[in-house]
């Protein structure tokens, strides 16, 4: 049962690997080739667009900030309670006349 874990833990992660690190290596293996036309006619409409961005420019306000030190504590003052109250009582009934015995003690 463990080995089977222990293999599904590799394959997974083997997967991930190559889902996040190899994705064209892997697409190229599937035989799944990514778009290049569409990718280089959205770039060349991006940078249309850019172009007419660039002739209605905004104003900004901008302030520098400084850097001021911080106290990483809040000092409280209070008082803490119990969030409820139990009575401990013997679970016999009657009372107990023996004197306490020291732990560990062979009692009869």
């Amino acid at each position: 049962m463990r080995l089977l874990s222990i293999l599904t833990a590799i394959v997974v992660v083997a997967a991930l690997f190559l889902l996040v690190f190899q994705r064209d290596e892997l697409l190229g293996f599937a035989g799944a080739e990514p778009p290049r036309e569409e990718a280089a006619e959205s770039a060349a409409a991006a940078s249309e667009s850019t172009a007419d961005v660039d002739t209605e420019r905004v104003s900004v306000v901008a302030i520098k900030s400084v850097a001021s030190s911080v106290d990483g504590a809040v000092i409280l003052r209070g008082r803490t309670e119990a969030d409820r109250q139990v009575d401990v009582r013997a679970e016999v009934s009657g009372q107990i006349v023996s004197e306490p015995l020291r732990k560990g003690t062979f009692v009869e």
